[in-house]
């Protein structure tokens, strides 16, 4: 392929090899299932799940280069197995992330910025109550998300203008939400209702 390309869904089955060369950018619009035994190399090349559907991907333990995460339906993005990757990032205001419960996810730059506490990307274990792992080894840049459920590997991770939404391990979410749950429902341009659930 040339230096960038997209596909639809990928299934790659046990024996199987798929590669692409340094620099290419390989788009995904849809589902993304690795059979054990397949092989799949990026040699410094980027996966970009851009779909604007539910999408999941299962990497069965593979190490990738760059993932990219544009994916921006209310259904998100499922991780479905542990994986290792060079890079993630996920700047896509609103964007919901879900990461396979008991799962681990090892990447060496972790980049999460939903943009504003409007788009705070909330991230969340496929089970709920059971935490995945999210490990970045080397750096971090973490600005408005929300996160549940997550215990962080290694180094702390350390997420400005966030939500605690409980569950969470290893983590410093700092100017977090003051109102958990919370419910608003405008009534006039004088007055608000507002309600909130305790967690």
């Amino acid at each position: 392929p040339g230096s960038s390309f997209v596909l639809g869904d990928v299934l790659l089955n046990a024996g199987g090899i798929f590669s692409f060369g340094p620099g290419v950018n390989c788009g995904v619009f849809g589902h993304w299932t690795q059979q054990s035994g397949a092989l799949f190399f990026t040699e410094n090349g980027t996966v970009t799940f851009q779909g604007s559907v539910a999408q999941s991907a299962g990497f069965a333990g593979s190490a990738l280069n760059a993932v990219v995460v544009t994916n921006d339906s209310s259904q998100g993005m499922t991780f479905t197995s542990s994986f290792t990757a060079a890079s993630f990032t996920d700047t896509v205001a609103g964007s919901r992330l879900f990461f396979a419960s008991g799962s681990t996810v090892t990447v060496s730059s972790l980049t999460l910025n939903g943009g504003d506490v409007d788009g705070r990307i909330k991230l969340r274990s496929t089970t709920a109550g059971i935490q995945y792992i999210l490990e970045a080894t080397s750096s971090q840049t973490i600005r408005f998300i929300d996160v549940a459920d997550s215990k962080a590997l290694g180094q702390m991770l350390i997420a400005h203008d966030s939500c605690n939404a409980g569950g969470n391990d290893n983590w410093d979410i700092q100017d977090g939400c003051l109102i958990r749950n919370s419910s608003f429902t405008a009534v006039s341009s004088q007055s608000v209702t507002v309600g909130w659930t305790s967690t």
